[in-house]
């Protein structure tokens, strides 16, 4: 009975669906296999079990079907060409990181490390801003892309920034505030730029009032004092008797710096003053008849009240902690960032409400590192992030490390994350170099990933060839060079390039291939006369040494090169020498015995009597394995070098003049 056709699969919309091209694949159903480097191979198969009766499949051998394997790998942003350049230069900061820990003299890289965390993040900003470029000069399914992952980048960037802060900066006695303001002001830029449209009057106050006001408290929140200042100056109501006030107590503001001379304690006492002062003005009512006057000195003091105006100028939970604890609490340390973090959640919604980069950035003002590694390996993008910021804080010593078991797990964690990006690197056609780098570092499983890895990497040419061959030399990976190198010589032996497949023959010193190919230049010489890539053979060097086959193959080059020369002595002595010693294959010695002739009747004295001996013995030999032979070109060859060898034997023998030698020598060549 005919199979019923299938159904068209119903795929939820919220299911991202691959479609494979695959008509055979559609009719019988799939399979799967894994196909290292991140990829699934999928192909044609018929689904069957136990009770399946063992029949030959309806589909074999039918021209409608073709039977092809289907790659499938996840693909990754990293791969984009915009994301490959920070791929690269990060990579060159991540081997500089490494070499850190190579410095015996030093143990403290605190100053390098933050650095170096500066360094990765110019990169990721490049990158953000090469992405909002992009984006808005490509189109269609590019320019979505670009916008789908402009936040991702974003995100990255805050993450990394926060993470520069508490675990990797030296901040004098955990006073965080001016480090966080600093952070809000670098990712929330639009309220300088909005600023500066007042002040440079690309807009101007009549025609923008409402704006303006929204722009002044923006600026407050983020501690723009002289912004502040500047911006109700442009006022036209500054020269009354209120906004000179609120200037005032702007003017006055003690902000606390951590080399400004003053304690903690004596900054405090200061701060609280001025807010007693400032509180006192406000409940005198000289701000009664102006409301924004009023909202600022409220927000300046810390006014409960304004919590909610506050929250109208944060977009985020984490804008918001940072514009109340300013003026609040403006000596805040690092240890205290969770409590705060978790009031502003709790406003924002709370804990059902908040989002992955929340949990990130809670975990961040935790100082927890193992839960942020935790979280990001959790996150959209799982790869870069992790591994370059793990590795900056185990070198620096920042994984908060306190037993030997923790120890163990720090190890294994930060091998793990480059294992897996140093592997996800290696699946890429233009980045694989780089992941040979992160997977040099994992000391423990990293040497026999890289040699599965790289003897998988797909290459056409010589140069990539190369270039893998001597990657895996410098690491003493001889199986990936002998692979690389036998499937090199097997393509160009497809081709034709018996010269390039020798070379890479000898490349993966592999004597077998090489006396194949050594039998195939032989071959084709007595078929041609005359020897491709000659200057190859003449100077294989050790290659000789690879196979017996192919050490004659040089010698006979070197022979040939000799009659060339004019060597004759020297190519007589080399032709016995390789005829008695049995150096050359059976099928080549008809040839060796032709090039032998032309020696004989040139120069009589060239080979004594036991020479044309020693190659009447040969020819007899070879000419026991023609004896059945019917080619006439065969038989007349081997008659004219007997009839040769008779002749110039019997006149060395009188040459030598040792007569009764001469006579038992033509006994024996009688019997032959």
């Amino acid at each position: 009975m005919a199979e019923k056709p299938r159904p068209d699969p119903v795929i939820p919309d919220s299911v991202p669906a691959v479609i494979i091209p695959n008509k055979l694949g559609y009719e019988s159903g799939i399979a799967l296999s894994w196909a290292g480097n991140a990829t699934f191979g999928i192909f044609p198969s018929q689904q069957v079990n136990a009770h399946c009766q063992d029949v030959k499949s309806q589909y074999a051998n039918n021209p409608d079907y073709k039977d092809v394997v289907h790659h499938v790998r996840s693909d990754s942003v990293l791969f984009d060409p915009i994301s490959r350049k920070l791929v690269n230069e990060s990579n060159g900061y991540f081997i500089f990181a490494q070499k850190l820990l190579e410095k015996v003299d030093s143990t403290d890289f605190s100053l390098e490390i933050l650095k170096l965390s500066r360094q990765y993040r110019s990169v990721l900003r490049a990158c953000l801003e090469d992405f909002q470029s992009a984006s808005s000069t490509s189109q269609g399914s590019k320019k979505a892309f670009y916008l789908q992952n402009i936040p991702t980048f974003y995100n990255m960037e805050l993450i990394w920034h926060l993470c520069e802060i508490l675990f990797l900066d030296i901040i004098p006695g955990d006073v965080v505030l001016s480090h966080l303001i600093t952070w809000i002001r670098f990712h929330v830029p639009q309220v300088e730029k909005e600023a500066n449209k007042f002040l440079l009057e690309e807009k101007a106050y009549s025609d923008f009032v409402k704006q303006y006001w929204i722009v002044v408290i923006d600026c407050l929140l983020q501690r723009r004092i002289d912004t502040v200042r500047s911006l109700l100056k442009i006022n036209p109501d500054f020269e009354s008797e209120p906004f000179k006030i609120v200037d005032t107590i702007l003017r006055t503001m003690p902000i606390f710096e951590l080399y400004g001379g003053l304690t903690i304690s004596e900054f405090q006492v200061r701060h609280e003053c001025w807010k007693r002062e400032a509180k006192r003005i406000l409940i005198d009512g000289k701000f009664s008849s102006h409301k924004y006057l009023t909202m600022i000195v409220k927000i300046l003091i810390g006014d409960e009240t304004v919590q909610d105006i506050i929250m109208k100028h944060c977009e985020t939970w984490y804008q918001h902690m940072v514009a109340s604890l300013i003026y609040t609490e403006p000596t805040v340390k690092i240890f205290d960032l969770a409590f705060y973090a978790n009031q502003s959640i709790t406003r924002y919604g709370g804990p059902n409400c908040i989002k992955q980069l929340d949990l990130i950035l809670c975990a961040i003002m935790e100082v927890d590192a193992f839960k942020v590694i935790e979280r990001l390996q959790d996150w959209t993008e799982k790869n870069w992030l992790p591994t370059h910021l793990t590795n900056l804080l185990y070198i620096g010593d920042k994984l908060n490390i306190s037993s030997t078991q923790s120890s163990n797990f720090a190890n294994s964690l930060h091998e793990n994350l480059l294992l897996d990006y140093g592997t996800l690197l290696m699946s890429h056609k233009s980045l694989w170099q780089a992941g040979v780098d992160y997977l040099d570092y994992c000391r423990v499983e990293g040497r026999a990933t890289l040699e599965t890895l790289l003897s998988r990497v797909p290459f056409k040419t010589n140069a990539k060839a190369l270039k893998i061959i001597y990657i895996a030399r410098e690491r003493d990976l001889e199986e990936v060079v002998y692979n690389v190198s036998k499937v090199q010589g097997m393509r160009c032996l497809s081709r034709g390039d018996i010269g390039g497949a020798l070379t890479w023959a000898m490349k993966c010193q592999d004597p077998v291939l090489s006396s194949q190919l050594a039998d195939i230049y032989l071959k084709k010489y007595i078929k041609d006369g005359k020897f491709e890539s000659e200057d190859l053979l003449q100077n294989l060097g050790s290659g000789i040494l690879l196979s017996d086959r192919l050490a004659f193959l040089g010698r006979y080059s070197e022979f040939c090169q000799m009659l060339k020369n004019g060597d004759q002595k020297e190519a007589g002595a080399l032709l016995i020498y390789m005829l008695v010693n049995k150096v050359p294959p059976k099928f080549f010695w008809l040839t060796l015995l032709m090039d032998a002739v032309p020696l004989l009747e040139k120069n009589k004295n060239l080979f004594s009597s036991q020479d044309i001996y020693d190659l009447m013995s040969c020819l007899q030999e070879l000419s026991d394995n023609y004896s059945n032979s019917n080619v006439p070109t065969v038989i007349d060859k081997l008659k004219d070098i007997r009839s040769c060898l008779a002749r110039n034997l019997a006149e060395a023998l009188i040459r030598e003049g040792t007569k009764g030698s001469a006579t038992n020598k033509l006994l024996q060549i009688t019997a032959i």
